[in-house]
């Protein structure tokens, strides 16, 4: 998936099946530690991980915008984290 920006195509992620996670921040972050860690997170970094995404709120108003930063959050933050940083 891309977008032409002038007349070069951008590379963008698909996270359709992240997105569709949103509202769930458990599963949210089973599926991202899961592609990022191989599902070995730490209890104390998954926490951490999940306090964070459930303070993004999913509101009314602008519900698509609030799950794709959920979701940008909770990638970033496993990305962030050292579980993803120092695999085995």
């Amino acid at each position: 998936v891309g977008a032409r920006n002038n007349n070069v195509l951008d590379i963008q992620a698909n996270y359709n099946a992240e997105l569709s996670l949103a509202s769930n921040p458990d599963a949210l972050i089973d599926r991202v530690a899961l592609l990022l860690t191989a599902g070995n997170l730490s209890a104390t970094t998954r926490a951490t991980i999940r306090s964070a995404i459930a303070s993004v709120t999913i509101g009314l108003t602008a519900a698509a915008t609030d799950q794709r930063n959920r979701v940008n959050l909770a990638i970033y933050l496993l990305m962030a984290s050292p579980e993803y940083i120092f695999q085995n």
